[in-house]
């Protein structure tokens, strides 16, 4: 099976904001998980409700990355709300996530997907928050950290893509 970053489109061609684009690549690399590997019918299982529960990720990177042209979509508050919308899809991910029961094989590594995951709700809540008050250094303090955590879900997302290869 052709791993996502085979089949990902160039977005990168788009005027976004560093961030934005590192949420937005990084997001589509979260966006399957194979169900190559183990054959039993509960992996399967897992990786079609783990696929289905992901989806929302890819859009709402997208949509966080759609460049903003005019001063009022570019607001404190616009961003904020931005953001707040992402920790939304974030947080209801998390939440469809938490009813999946990972395969033994992969156990651990769905726990860090998860770990990451929380730490990325947590770090879009807060620049959301930094960017209501009106505090630039706090959000990009905030919007790095979210960077960092979704780069983290895209590599969590891959080691258990292993494991459930190997498994």
């Amino acid at each position: 099976m052709p791993s996502d970053k085979e089949g990902m489109r160039n977005r990168l061609t788009l005027p976004l904001t560093r961030v934005a684009t590192t949420l937005c690549v990084a997001l589509a690399l979260t966006s399957a998980l194979a169900a190559c590997g183990g054959s039993s019918d509960d992996s399967e299982s897992f990786s079609q409700s783990y696929n289905h529960a992901i989806a929302k990720l890819d859009k709402a990177g997208q949509a966080l990355a759609v460049p903003q042209g005019d001063k009022k979509a570019r607001s404190s508050r616009a961003i904020a709300r931005q953001l707040d919308q992402f920790a939304a899809v974030l947080a209801a991910t998390g939440r469809d996530l938490g009813r999946l029961q990972a395969p033994k094989s992969a156990a651990n590594q769905y726990s860090a997907l998860t770990r990451s995951l929380d730490q990325a709700i947590e770090s879009a809540k807060r620049a959301a928050r930094a960017a209501r008050q009106i505090q630039p250094k706090a959000q990009r303090a905030a919007l790095k950290d979210l960077r960092n955590d979704v780069v983290e879900i895209a590599r969590a997302q891959d080691a258990l893509q292993h494991a459930m290869n190997a498994g």
